[in-house]
């Protein structure tokens, strides 16, 4: 996706025309594009629609170039990838989950955003029930990352095992 927003005119050519205003001299302005479709349901089912046929169509070449050079396992990391409808292209499918409080730090450690920003962004995702209930594996990331790297290892193994 942030790709995508660094090099697709199509997309971004998308965005500015359904958010005026959201893309100055080539780029898009995340965190004011952020704050609209953060707090408006509609506005991100918008944002979402547009996204999602780009990120598709780019997923779909990669894999396929993947494929083309003997590539036989490819893994897609996307907060969206069950309702964009990616998912139905996966053998499987994992959600990954932290509390609400160690997410937003994260957020604002990774992105350089406020608090209030980081939580609008968290409580504009589905909730953790959406991902239980529609991923066939999940996984807590609420551990030291040592930790929950060997749970990733071992669910991997056995996936890959099952496959």
């Amino acid at each position: 996706y942030h790709e995508l927003l660094a090099s697709s005119k199509p997309l971004l050519d998308d965005l500015d025309a359904a958010f005026p205003g959201s893309v100055q001299d080539g780029k898009v302005d995340t965190k004011a594009l952020g704050k609209i479709v953060f707090s408006d349901d509609d506005e991100l089912l918008k944002l979402n629609k547009i996204t999602h046929k780009h990120i598709m169509e780019e997923t779909q070449r990669r894999l396929m170039i993947h494929a083309m050079n003997g590539g036989k396992i490819a893994a897609l990391d996307a907060i969206e990838l069950i309702s964009s409808g990616m998912g139905d292209i996966c053998c499987t499918t994992l959600a990954v989950l932290a509390d609400k409080e160690l997410r937003a730090q994260r957020i604002m450690a990774r992105d350089g955003v406020s608090r209030d920003y980081a939580i609008l962004r968290i409580e504009a995702q589905h909730p953790d029930e959406y991902f239980i209930e529609n991923c066939e594996h999940v996984l807590y990331n609420n551990a030291e990352p040592e930790s929950f790297r060997l749970q990733c290892v071992q669910l991997f193994k056995e996936v890959l095992k099952n496959e």
